[in-house]
């Protein structure tokens, strides 16, 4: 498996630490069984052997030369750790990975919000998750 690309790293540093980040990047492929963007809020779906549970953030814009967005939101069901700003989880990392797409202005890594889901799409895949954790 390849490697984090450095671009994502410099993009999520203040919100992640290195560690986790590589952690995160391969949860992506083992653990990750869904991801979704609605509005503000990105979301995963964690079914692996290690992982089970969902992790959001918030996004809200910011103007900045490396973003322009910030995470000021989160919650995570897999992992009992307690997150902080510059140490969410590895969870939360693999979530903020997912979303992130290179933009128009300058190569800047923000999150896709071309992909949103329609309500109704958000609204099955949240029920589906909800009566999967209660089982």
């Amino acid at each position: 498996m390849k490697r984090l690309p450095f671009s994502y790293k410099n993009t999520l540093s203040p919100w992640f630490k290195e560690q986790d980040l590589d952690r995160g990047w391969t949860l992506i492929s083992t653990e990750l069984s869904a991801i979704l963007l609605f509005r503000n809020f990105g979301g995963g779906l964690f079914n692996g052997n290690n992982s089970h549970g969902k992790a959001m953030i918030g996004l809200s814009g910011n103007s900045g030369k490396i973003r322009d967005f910030k995470l000021d939101q989160y919650y995570c069901t897999c992992c009992k750790r307690k997150q902080s700003k510059g140490n969410y989880c590895s969870h939360l990392a693999a979530v903020a990975i997912s979303l992130l797409r290179e933009g128009d202005e300058g190569g800047k890594l923000q999150p896709n919000f071309s992909s949103r889901m329609t309500l109704t799409t958000f609204f099955t895949i949240t029920v589906i998750a909800i009566s999967s954790a209660a089982t």
